[in-house]
């Protein structure tokens, strides 16, 4: 606080002002008015001195007022709960990390990364990855895959606050990973006796028809590097296997992309598709299939017969173990000819599973050219 008067004025008055910064800017504002200088002059001989004297008192009380005490009880036996949240509720439950931290220099781990990674060229820090995992398998305990996605989890949420989720099919700016309320209305939805159907040894449902908007997200999802449209997609597909398949699965899997192609692509769609619906159930899908040969697109090739010739032999069971007595969800992508599917299938059932349900985001109408498929 400072001063404040008209020294150009005969008698002014004396203001105790407060200074505001707005941009390249200062204003100020009166927080208390000191009085007339020919009033003061009742009380004392200088009323210049008095206020300032009056401004200096202002400020130590301020300064008192603005000091605080505090206790803080600290139970270091207290466990922190594991959540969905990316920050602890209570600060002082984050005290553990600080010990770790301290633990983690004096053991010199960061300079052993740095010594073994200083002639290699890595995209990625493997000492921060280290680093993240064993804090969070110390403060939550977990598998290193479970640590690992409660770590994708947090960084997720980091994007999303930063990068604000969109709708996957007009691009509108939402406040959580979803569809807008407009598209909603207007997408082409699969009718109601539809969604769910069998067609030789297949048994599949898919939400939506593979055209216009949904035709669109989905070749940005696959080709163009748009993974980010599997938390919307997997939320409509967790909501078709709730209101199609209630209670006929216990394992989720999905149809698998060659390595080839997943190191061109930098990630497989129909696993993103599998782990986001199943993040809706709190469980984790499953790689019961590998895909052992990277044949040509079925994109390409032009009738059903040519596309079912394609697939035979391609995929293999990643542990047969895993896969008997199952009741297996399979989900993919694009449901076309549905040569892909019944392969997977008859690989599944082959292997032991009890039974096998397809889930796909669209399905192409029969009326329409084949669109891009894997």
């Amino acid at each position: 606080m400072k001063l404040g008067y008209n020294t150009k004025a005969k008698d002014p008055t004396y203001y105790i002002q407060l200074g505001i910064r707005n941009g390249k800017k200062t204003t100020t504002k009166n927080i208390a008015t000191i009085g007339k200088h020919s009033e003061l002059l009742a009380i004392t001989d200088d009323p210049l001195a008095y206020a300032k004297a009056q401004v200096a008192k202002y400020n130590e009380a301020m300064e008192e007022k603005n000091q605080v005490s505090m206790e803080v009880l600290l139970d270091f036996s207290e466990k922190v709960k594991s959540s969905e949240k990316v920050v602890s509720e209570s600060t002082r439950k984050a005290v553990g990390y600080f010990y770790l931290a301290h633990l983690y220099r004096k053991l010199e781990i960061q300079q052993f990364f740095q010594e073994k990674t200083k002639d290699r060229k890595f995209t990625f820090s493997p000492e921060l990855v280290n680093r993240f995992l064993t804090y969070a398998r110390i403060l939550d305990p977990d598998s290193k895959l479970g640590s690992l996605e409660k770590m994708n989890h947090f960084f997720e949420s980091i994007i999303n606050l930063l990068f604000p989720p969109k709708c996957p099919f007009c691009g509108k700016v939402l406040d959580a990973v979803g569809i807008c309320p407009a598209c909603e209305k207007t997408l082409p939805w699969v009718t109601e006796g539809q969604v769910s159907f069998t067609e030789k040894d297949l048994t599949c449902a898919a939400p939506l028809w593979y055209e216009g908007a949904v035709r669109e997200a989905l070749l940005r999802f696959k080709f163009r590097g748009g993974s980010a449209l599997a938390g919307p997609l997997g939320e409509v597909l967790a909501r078709c296997a709730a209101e199609q398949f209630s209670g006929e699965f216990d394992t989720v899997t999905w149809v698998p992309v060659s390595r080839k192609r997943l190191k061109k692509r930098g990630y497989d769609q129909s696993r993103l598709l599998a782990e986001a619906a199943c993040r809706h159930w709190n469980t984790r899908p499953v790689q019961l299939l590998v895909k052992v040969q990277d044949n040509p697109a079925q994109s390409g090739l032009q009738g059903e017969a040519a596309r079912r010739a394609n697939v035979l032999g391609v995929y293999d069971p990643a542990d047969p173990e895993l896969i008997r007595d199952r009741r297996i969800l399979l989900i993919d992508d694009i449901h076309t000819t549905g040569a892909t599917l019944s392969e997977c299938v008859r690989v599944l059932r082959d292997n032991g599973a009890d039974s096998v349900l397809c889930l796909t985001a669209a399905r192409t109408p029969k009326r329409e050219k084949k669109g891009k498929n894997s």
